[in-house]
């Protein structure tokens, strides 16, 4: 068997494609890779099971074509729902797909979560092939996250009038009828009356059509004049119905009018009159500060040199981020004149040092929705919090520190999607206990508490804390012994506080996480 021929077999069962051996031709419309597996479709909805989620962290940037019956073509609008696709959070385009003369372009393609239509993205190549489109797709950008697509069917206008439209694997076909040549798409050739057609009687830009060996010329919807001698195009905007100053849209055919709107920075009846929105006069900025009108909208903003709050006033002060102080790959934000060095998300290391990318998760982690994190979770084996910090470190990892808001809300709803997967008796061991977020009492009488990490609470950068309410306190059977110790007080995410912050005895078994190192 030929190396080509095996490659192919190895790309459908990885990806579930079929691969297209082009020889020689670069050009993607000749050389792709067809996505056919009917689970990207819009239309599917999976059952919301972990192992029912596809990722498409494979892809490495290599072109591909929607086929039947996954669809034909991503989708530009907002899929309905998450769970589709196949996945979790479906990937769909940002953008109109381009002309077969705009060439390759850029789109973004973003993934739907929760309520956010754009939660991760990134950026596409997409070429109109006439009767189909190919996409340059790179790895998706977290998991779990698929590509989409969704069928474009028969639309109206996408065949020559004369022509009719069947369904396909591969899309909406175009034909001509016979005593017609062509491909029949309006946008290609269409369809050429082999006979009295073929004669050129009718004028430029009419339609002819070949009825019992007559010709019948007709100007196209949209269109006018004399179909013998000449049909243009009806402008709703010649002359213009709209006000001064005011935008003037021509609405395509069918039917004739015009869209009249105020262009951005304008306000006013569009049919009268668009007078200019200046948004700094006057100027609702501070002292020193500038401002800049931005399509009526006023953005203020310290100048070079200057701190404070553009919205109060500017001050003079020096970038500590100029030159920056921090290490290699580190992102550099001045805070009154202090630099704050932080290595970016999907980094770690010292960030006065250098950053370096996170790899992959190490055996026994995943990677989650929370970027640059490797967690490992135990829900099905409850501990005490010692053993649960013994635990982390015999993998070679620690208790993962839920010191801020994100990483709550999104272990909150990992804990959310997997206690469906658990059996009744732990789900009512979880109900009643929590998860340790690696928070313990430093001394007796609450009188603080240290991050596992060895930082205070109340010292540490991190604002934010979630306690339920009525806490801290330990209640009458919370231990009073050191730090972490036996009998001592530890503080976990409660069930019964709706996964807010608690306090609870050490010795208490509860579910707990693990971060590697």
């Amino acid at each position: 068997m030929q190396l080509s021929k095996i490659l192919l077999i190895i790309v459908f069962l990885i990806h579930g494609t079929t691969a297209r051996d082009p020889g020689a031709n670069k050009d993607p419309c000749h050389n792709y890779l067809v996505l056919n597996a009917s689970w990207r479709s819009t239309q599917y909805v999976n059952d919301g099971a972990l192992n029912h989620k596809h990722c498409d962290r494979g892809f490495n940037g290599e072109w591909y074509r929607f086929e039947n019956p996954a669809g034909t073509s991503m989708p530009t609008q907002t899929p309905p729902s998450m769970n589709r696709c196949g996945t979790e959070a479906p990937m769909w385009m940002r953008g109109d797909h381009p002309n077969a003369a705009d060439g390759e372009v850029t789109r973004q393609a973003c993934a739907l979560f929760g309520t956010h239509p754009c939660r991760w993205s990134t950026s596409i190549q997409v070429k109109s092939c006439g009767s189909f489109y190919v996409y340059k797709l790179p790895a998706a950008p977290a998991c779990n996250l698929a590509y989409c697509a969704e069928p474009t069917g028969c639309s109206p206008g996408l065949c020559h009038p004369v022509a009719t439209c069947e369904e396909s694997k591969t899309g909406p076909t175009c034909t001509c009828p016979a005593g017609y040549e062509g491909d029949g798409e309006s946008a290609g050739t269409g369809c050429t009356d082999i006979g009295g057609c073929s004669l050129g009687l009718c004028g430029q830009g009419a339609t002819c059509r070949d009825v019992d060996e007559r010709v019948i010329c007709t100007c196209p919807p949209g269109t006018t004049g004399n179909p013998f001698v000449r049909c243009t195009d009806i402008d709703g905007c010649s002359p213009s119905p709209c006000g001064q100053d005011a935008t003037c849209q021509d609405v395509a055919a069918p039917g004739t009018g015009a869209i009249c709107s105020c262009p951005p920075g304008y306000t006013g009846d569009p049919f009268v009159r668009c007078t200019g929105i200046d948004a700094c006069s006057p100027s609702p900025c501070g002292q020193d500060a500038t401002c800049r009108d931005d399509a009526g909208r006023a953005i203020c903003t310290c100048p070079r040199g200057y701190t404070g709050n553009p919205l109060d006033s500017c001050i003079p002060g020096i970038d500590a981020c100029s030159p920056s102080p921090c290490g290699q790959g580190a992102t550099c934000r001045d805070d009154a004149g202090r630099a704050i060095c932080t290595c970016p998300r999907g980094y770690t290391g010292n960030p006065l040092v250098s950053c370096t990318a996170i790899e992959t998760c190490p055996e026994g982690y995943e990677e989650t929705q929370i970027p640059g994190k490797c967690l490992r979770f135990y829900l099905d084996r409850p501990q005490s919090y010692s053993l649960a910090k013994r635990a982390c470190e015999g993998e070679d990892g620690h208790i993962f520190l839920l010191k801020n808001e994100e990483d709550v809300k999104q272990v909150k709803n990992l804990l959310a999607d997997r206690r469906s997967q658990l059996p009744r008796r732990l789900v009512s061991r979880l109900r009643n206990r929590g998860v340790w977020i690696g928070l313990t009492e430093s001394g007796g009488g609450g009188s603080g508490w240290m991050w596992e990490d060895g930082r205070p609470l109340a010292l540490t950068t991190e604002s934010f804390t979630d306690w339920a309410d009525g806490q801290p306190t330990g209640g009458r059977r919370a231990g009073r012994a050191g730090r972490g110790g036996r009998g001592g007080r530890c503080v976990l995410m409660s069930a019964k506080h709706g996964f807010k912050w608690a306090v609870s005895s050490c010795v208490y078994r509860s579910a707990f996480i693990c971060e590697a190192n």
